[in-house]
């Protein structure tokens, strides 16, 4: 009897030790070391990750990252990439995930993106390398789109990306 009671006490107090069951995690994550035609480097990719869960369920995960032109992944780029990037006042290299579209949406996030002057760029060489990488392999990256966001100051009326995903915390994406 005492045991089941302290069971109930135990499921109770862990029910309601989280009052939310949607929650957003912040963290990094490292691409290690890659390849260009006979090139090969040691160097990290370091991506800023924020995961958005419902209860133990990944709704979005979104992985940004302003590659620099002197890091070695630069050249995982194509030219055309590689232009399109230099006319941006600003960028970000982004691998994001949806579980359900209608839920959070890659379309939910490019608006808020766009809401503050960015714009969806394709980087599908600088994808195919990075789908080919094994740490993407490892992390079952597969399901992941690449993309990049371009930056016209023109356009924006903040630099910050707002994240307001419906019954989640705001995020700002700096």
């Amino acid at each position: 009897m005492v045991k089941r009671a302290l069971l109930v006490s135990l499921i109770l107090f862990a029910s309601c030790a989280n009052l939310s069951k949607n929650q957003v995690l912040t963290e990094s994550f490292k691409l290690r070391g890659g390849q260009f035609a006979n090139q090969r480097w040691d160097d990290s990719l370091e991506f800023n990750r924020l995961s958005w869960y419902t209860e133990l369920t990944l709704v979005y995960d979104l992985l940004t990252t302003k590659l620099d032109e002197k890091s070695r992944f630069w050249l995982w780029l194509s030219n055309a990439e590689k232009q399109t990037l230099a006319t941006c006042d600003d960028y970000y290299i982004v691998i994001a995930y949806s579980q359900n579209p209608k839920k959070v949406s890659h379309t939910m996030f490019k608006e808020a993106a766009f809401q503050s002057g960015y714009r969806s760029v394709a980087l599908n060489q600088f994808s195919n390398y990075l789908e080919l990488h094994p740490d993407f392999a490892q992390n079952s990256f597969h399901l992941y789109n690449v993309f990049g966001l371009c930056l016209d100051k023109k356009l924006a009326n903040r630099e910050d990306i707002l994240l307001q995903f419906p019954n989640f915390k705001e995020v700002v994406l700096k």
